[in-house]
């Protein structure tokens, strides 16, 4: 895997993980996906986390077919995860509502796990927090609109946070750090330290 050759160069910095994306799912065949969960299942245990994995329900993958193929890639992959018990990334566009059921009828994750690119209502935010998830907020922070968000963010409970860019640009880390700062009315620098210390907690990162 690409990670395993970052991590080897970059050490704890890099957290591996592997997962079967729903866009990617969506474009498949049934015996494509087949394959595609068979090498999945060998090669997770390996990984340091699982993800991403999830439903997207926006507007580009809503026809049957695409719910169709996501459903059985997440299921199979929440299955997976079941036995193995490792933290998950998640990625959940328009399908809050159905990701929460397939947790609850899959789970619990005791390793709990992550809420890529967040961009829900404090409501929906609480039901993953409930379930051991933290919820990670990126660039959606610094874009017009997001309004759920920016209403939630300010009432997360610190130790639930991460923050993300989606992206290889760090400098973008700092900038989302600053932005959501400003909407919790506290210090960028010490919020990068508090989100860094929750995300080696999820990931049982070790050193210093």
């Amino acid at each position: 895997m690409i990670q395993e050759r970052l991590q080897s160069t970059y050490g704890v910095g890099v957290i591996a993980c592997l997962g079967l994306h729903p866009w990617w799912v969506s474009r498949q065949s049934d015996s494509q996906l087949i394959a595609a969960v068979d090498v999945f299942a060998k090669l997770a245990p390996q990984a340091s986390g699982i993800g991403e994995i999830g439903l997207d329900h926006s507007s580009r993958y809503q026809d049957p077919e695409s719910r169709r193929l996501q459903s059985v890639a997440i299921q199979r992959a929440l299955e997976i995860v079941q036995k193995i018990q490792k933290p998950l990334v998640l990625h959940v566009v328009q399908a809050h509502s159905e990701m929460l059921t397939l947790l609850d009828q899959w789970g619990p994750f005791p390793r709990g796990g992550m809420i890529h690119g967040f961009s829900g209502s404090l409501e929906i935010a609480r039901a993953y927090m409930k379930r051991g998830f933290l919820i990670s907020i990126g660039k959606g922070i610094l874009k017009p609109g997001f309004v759920q968000l920016k209403k939630a963010a300010p009432l997360l409970p610190e130790n639930k946070i991460l923050l993300e860019t989606d992206s290889h640009e760090p400098a973008t880390l700092l900038t989302v750090a600053e932005a959501l700062s400003v909407i919790r009315k506290c210090n960028a620098p010490e919020l990068l330290t508090k989100t860094s210390l929750n995300l080696r907690r999820l990931f049982e990162i070790k050193g210093p």
